[in-house]
């Protein structure tokens, strides 16, 4: 059977499909992830990127673990470890391997939350670990975030500054043997989950009876979601897409931050809506005007921004506010970093 390795793709000029553009990992060096490496999930911190993934060390369905690559887009990816950041333990309630999942980097709290599954032999249930610095993972001794029989897997989570919203796989088994559908829950702390909710069964051919791996993403005016699906073992990824439905405005604030010398921010800005910036320091508010200066796509741009000479060095809070006259259509902010 042929090994599992990570590469990646980029979206065609017309943005229809993706063109193939090689491998990336193909493991730490280590023994532990020594035959498979799946399941990325990727983090960036302004020209450095993180790729989570699972490895395996033999061709089996339960015993992934989790590992990490450090470096730069395309290249030169290093490992911290030749050991899994996680190890098993045959007295917890994931023994069988911990999995397919979703990482989220919260700044304001420095910690890292990873949503997981966890294997309890056949069955499955989704747990929770945190870290300070990604690579050192502490597991909630609680036991799972998520259960219901016969099992949960392949968390995607969202977090919109107030509430969290899971992407996940359901199993079901029924007379024509195992299937799965993805549904989606919320939460207000990411622990306790309510308002479950179908959202994707299989429907075409290709599909097979199992939708895995849900990965949702807004751009371009729509919320995207991909997933891997397949009959047998010859799995592909496919699309598909939903409408949002957005409030007319909202904010957002930044904890305090030193002011450098400049501001960078990658925002996408489709027609019918707006989006402002302004600094607050000492009582005093300093607005910044967005003047799309360089255009990334359509609809998307980047500005590089002087902050006001008589703010260097002081403690600032940067203020995003968004305004939409189409409930369908949303400003969306992929990056803001003083420079």
């Amino acid at each position: 059977r042929d090994r599992y390795q990570i590469g990646y793709a980029r979206r065609d000029a017309q943005g229809w499909g993706w063109e193939k553009r090689g491998r990336l990992l193909s493991g730490s060096g280590g023994a532990w992830d020594a035959y498979h490496q799946i399941a990325p999930v990727v983090l960036r911190s302004g020209d450095q990127w993180r790729i989570y993934y699972n490895g395996h060390f033999e061709d089996e369905e339960l015993g992934y673990r989790w590992g990490v690559a450090l470096g730069k887009a395309e290249g030169g990816w290093q490992y911290p470890s030749r050991e899994a950041l996680i190890a098993l333990d045959s007295t917890a309630w994931d023994f069988a391997g911990n999995a397919y999942g979703d990482i989220i980097y919260f700044p304001e709290e420095h910690i890292y939350r990873m949503w997981y599954t966890g294997f309890q032999g056949p069955l499955a249930a989704i747990g929770l670990a945190t870290s300070r610095d990604g690579i050192a993972w502490q597991k909630r001794v609680e036991g799972p975030v998520l259960t219901a029989l016969p099992g949960v897997i392949s968390p995607d989570v969202l977090f919109d500054g107030e509430r969290y919203r899971m992407f996940y796989v359901q199993l079901a088994l029924s007379a024509k043997g195992m299937g799965t559908q993805i549904m989606s829950a919320e939460s207000k702390d990411g622990i306790v989950w309510e308002n479950m909710t179908e959202v994707l069964q299989p429907a075409a051919r290709w599909e097979g009876k199992r939708l895995m791996r849900p990965h949702v993403s807004y751009f371009e005016g729509r919320v995207q979601l991909y997933y891997c699906a397949g009959r047998g073992g010859d799995w592909q990824i496919g699309a598909a897409w939903c409408e949002a439905e957005f409030v007319p405005q909202g904010r957002w604030r930044s904890a305090p931050l030193k002011a450098g010398g400049k501001l960078r921010i990658k925002y996408e800005q489709p027609e019918g809506t707006s989006l402002s910036l302004t600094l607050h320091a000492g009582g005093n508010i300093y607005p910044l005007t967005l003047p799309q200066s360089q255009t990334l796509r359509a609809g998307v741009f980047m500005d590089t921004m002087p902050l006001p000479a008589q703010l260097a060095g002081k403690n600032i809070n940067i203020e995003l506010q968004f305004h939409t006259t189409d409930t369908h259509r949303s400003p969306v902010v992929y990056e803001i970093v003083m420079l």
